[in-house]
């Protein structure tokens, strides 16, 4: 059972890090307060029940909350948003049912991804000074998001809206984001055109459109210097690749399966000496197959299936070797929140410096890649924490 006499008897207790055991039972708070708690993680644990809904009088000066990877049910109380210290709330990965997002603006990173959430997404969240990191992926909130007025703000790190039911065309007000670097709006029933305002996002690494209904070309103007994993698949995109990764130093994921692109593959691809991963299939492309994917020594997954290709295979394919790439196969960021308390009794004693880990927040992006083979019977294979399977498709 989870140790709350720990909570209960330590009326001094500043940070508790319970993560990663096999507690269980519901979370039980002492009846008193303690303003000294900052830092409460008890993330993958088998914890159920409810949030208490006193936890907000107990534990009134919170930095981070995290409880993720769970079994909590119910409602998130909406008075976290009005602690004004708290900056990190992680609940994903649970079985929670009923949240106020309108609540939650004066938090720093918020993730709820992985829960039983729903309604519509308020244009407060959007318009938040503070909210810079924001999941909700995996979830059932829905509406049409395109019309919201642009944030005053110009970061954003990370913005994950994955697996939902939003709707309507593509939202804009992110693109003055001068720090926009994982944008996820897959899975979703966002339709038309990507809109040329996406050409602004400079700073972009991580760039996922999969599985919605958009039609039209690729902006020719598309190109940021950092991207590294661009997911595009089970859309209705066409025309032909006039799009600027070919100039790409830092591209590893290139999937744009399931669509409509017609036209020869271009020998340009031979330019993007990073490409681990190229994923062609189901689309119009003609012609032959170019020579110059034979410059692609970090290939690890190559599929052309599915297209009209004509012509004879270049031998030189023979001399690729394949092998597992060495890239990593996510977008890592790092972002620190500080407790005052800890930095200054770091510097009276230096032992407790393991410590400060307590305050960073390890974010990650992972590139996940489905591939099938019809010779495997529809096996799937997976390219995601830097292992990748040693394949080649042209069926």
């Amino acid at each position: 059972m989870f140790p709350s006499w720990l909570l209960k008897n330590n009326t001094r207790l500043e940070q508790i890090f319970l993560s990663e055991n096999s507690f269980d039972g519901a979370l039980q708070l002492q009846d008193h307060p303690n303003p000294d708690m900052t830092t409460i993680d008890i993330s993958d644990n088998n914890m159920h029940g409810e949030i208490p809904k006193n936890i907000c009088l107990i534990f009134s000066n919170m930095l981070t909350l995290k409880m993720a990877k769970n079994g909590l049910t119910g409602c998130i109380p909406s008075c976290l948003g009005n602690i004004s210290s708290l900056g990190v709330l992680d609940l994903s990965n649970n079985q929670l049912s009923t949240v106020e997002l309108e609540q939650f603006t004066t938090l720093t990173f918020l993730k709820l991804s992985n829960n039983n959430l729903g309604g519509q997404l308020p244009a407060s969240v959007v318009n938040s000074s503070k909210l810079n990191y924001l999941y909700l992926s995996d979830n059932n909130f829905r509406g049409q998001i395109a019309d919201f007025p642009s944030p005053i703000r110009t970061m954003w790190p990370v913005l994950d809206l994955s697996n939902n039911q939003f709707s309507g065309t593509l939202p804009r007000w992110f693109v003055n984001s001068t720090q926009l670097f994982t944008l996820d709006l897959s899975k979703n029933h966002f339709d038309g055109p990507i809109p040329e305002e996406f050409c602004k996002l400079d700073e972009l690494k991580y760039f996922d459109l999969s599985e919605n209904n958009l039609f039209g070309s690729i902006p020719s103007c598309f190109n940021p210097p950092h991207i590294t994993h661009v997911h595009l698949s089970r859309n209705r995109l066409s025309g032909p690749l006039t799009c600027g990764f070919y100039n790409s130093s830092s591209l590893v994921t290139l999937d744009l399966r399931d669509n409509s692109f017609t036209s020869s593959i271009s020998n340009r691809f031979g330019n993007i000496s990073s490409l681990s991963v190229l994923l062609l299939r189901g689309n119009h492309f003609d012609g032959e197959f170019p020579i110059q994917l034979c410059l692609l020594e970090q290939l690890s997954i190559l599929d052309v299936s599915q297209n009209q290709l004509s012509g004879p295979l270049p031998s030189c394919l023979g001399n690729l070797t394949f092998r597992e790439s060495s890239e990593k196969a996510s977008v890592d960021f790092g972002f620190y929140f500080g407790s005052k308390s800890l930095a200054k009794a770091y510097n009276e004693f230096s032992e407790i410096r393991a410590l400060l880990a307590s305050s960073y927040i390890h974010i990650t992006t992972e590139a996940v890649v489905e591939f099938t083979t019809k010779a495997w019977g529809g096996d799937w294979f997976y390219y995601a924490d830097g292992e990748i399977v040693k394949t080649i498709c042209f069926r």
